[in-house]
C-alpha cells in the first residue's frame, strides 16, 4: 500500500497501511504511531523526536489509548513533554 496523507481536525497524518498511521508534533518534538487495528480502541505509541537511535525506531516514551483515530490524533497533538507523565501509560 502506498502511503497516503490525510487531515484530521486540522492535523496532518500519514497512513502507512490499512490500520497504521503516523504523525508528528514538530513544535513539541514528539512523534506518534497509531495502531487502529482494534475497532474498539486506537493504541498510540509516543516517541521523542530528538532521541538518537541505532535502529529504525525511536525509543517509545509510552502508550496512550483512545476510542477513535480522530480522538487519538486530537488528544496527542495537545501533548507536551512536560505533561506526558500524566497522559500516557509507561512501558
Amino acid at each position: 500500500m502506498e502511503k497516503k496523507t490525510a487531515e484530521i481536525n486540522g492535523y496532518s497524518i500519514t497512513q502507512l497501511d490499512e490500520t497504521t498511521y503516523e504523525a508528528a508534533n514538530s513544535e513539541q518534538k514528539l512523534d506518534f504511531l497509531f495502531d487502529a487495528e482494534d475497532p474498539e480502541e486506537v493504541q498510540v505509541s509516543v516517541f521523542d523526536s530528538l532521541v538518537p537511535t541505532n535502529s529504525n525506531r525511536e525509543p517509545c516514551l509510552g502508550v496512550f489509548f483512545a476510542s477513535s483515530l480522530e480522538e487519538a490524533v486530537t488528544d496527542v497533538m495537545q501533548f507536551t513533554k512536560d505533561n506526558l507523565k500524566d497522559r500516557i501509560m509507561w512501558g
